[in-house]
């Protein structure tokens, strides 16, 4: 496994369900512009559970940046 690009952010709490915040690399703005950071739900209450999802997104949206 190829190590990723920045390192994988730590889920946070929005009432009791977990998310993850990650924001978008400068070079890439435009691509998503307007957003200059991209959030969603890690769909679990479990911390464990949503690091391992978050480690897992983390990845894709590598993939994708790259």
């Amino acid at each position: 496994m190829s190590a990723l690009s920045f390192k994988t952010p730590t889920p946070f709490l929005r009432g009791r369900t977990y998310y993850f915040r990650l924001r978008v690399p400068q070079d890439l703005l435009p691509v998503y512009d307007p957003k200059k950071e991209l959030t969603f739900s890690l769909k679990t209450r479990d911390f464990h559970q949503a690091l391992e999802n978050a480690r897992l997104r983390a990845i894709q949206i590598d993939q994708e940046f790259r």
